[in-house]
């Protein structure tokens, strides 16, 4: 489905509208995680949840639309795990170099 919208958008007003809805309700969605980790204080205040959700999930659509790479459980925690190291209050490398350290 999403290639057909890809492909698509150009073509008209309501495709556009469609795929505009499409990535909104993801944002959101996800948005609405972000800023619960951030009042939590897990995440940096100044994060800003929109992007953040964007750039977990650009290489995630990236694989579905130019197959060629694994999508797997590993794959998409790496990409998480990747984003959200510069947003995080102790970035997943500060603790893995603490952890060696003990």
């Amino acid at each position: 489905m999403l290639k057909s919208l890809v492909a698509a958008v150009d073509q008209s007003p309501e495709i556009i509208e469609t795929v505009e809805r499409f990535w909104r309700e993801r944002r959101d969605v996800g948005g609405h995680l972000i800023a619960r980790w951030i009042r939590k204080g897990v995440l940096r205040s100044e994060t800003d949840a929109d992007l953040l959700v964007e750039v977990i999930l650009a290489p995630i659509f990236l694989r579905v639309l130019l197959p060629g790479g694994p999508l797997s459980g590993g794959v998409l925690e790496g990409f998480i795990d990747l984003a959200l190291d510069g947003s995080l209050k102790t970035s997943s490398t500060i603790r893995k170099r603490e952890a060696s350290r003990r």
